[in-house]
């Protein structure tokens, strides 16, 4: 499925990628390092109908750079991992179900009382979701990424 890459960030990706050594070398971790790279993978993810999973990865990794309050991880939580979660990403069902008896009254009760939470909470969920994207999405990104830079 073709996706669209910016004109004025085709470069600068083009350059980032041979920075990096090629496309071989292009990791979902790279891809939330780089800003364009990162617009990039979201468009081929939007034509693929997969968003849910890099949208969810980029609010982890700001929730680890902010003060980790408790409204953040609950509004993850309901963005992501709840049964009504309005952009719910791809997750088995049993680290989905351990998470949950752990930690949902813990995010809840932050919540409620503007409390810190550990930056490790959603550590689970985002290494299975890097780990599941690393070895699909990724490879076909870059697979289709240099006809979307011609």
């Amino acid at each position: 499925m073709p996706f669209k890459v910016r004109q004025e960030i085709k470069g600068r990706v083009q350059a980032y990628v041979a920075g990096l050594g090629g496309i071989d070398q292009i990791t979902v971790e790279k891809i939330l390092d780089n800003g364009d790279l990162l617009e990039a993978f979201r468009s081929f993810c939007k034509a693929e109908h997969s968003e849910e999973n890099i949208l969810f990865l980029h609010s982890v990794r700001a929730f680890k750079q902010s003060d980790a309050k408790g409204k953040t991880a609950y509004q993850i939580r309901k963005q992501y991992l709840g049964p009504n979660a309005k952009k719910p990403v791809n997750l088995r069902g049993p680290t989905l179900v351990a998470w949950k008896k752990r930690y949902d009254e813990v995010v809840d009760v932050a919540n409620e009382e503007g409390m810190s939470v550990e930056k490790t909470i959603f550590d689970a969920f985002y290494n299975e979701i890097a780990i599941m994207l690393d070895m699909d999405t990724v490879k076909r990104f870059g697979k289709e990424l240099p006809q979307a830079l011609e």
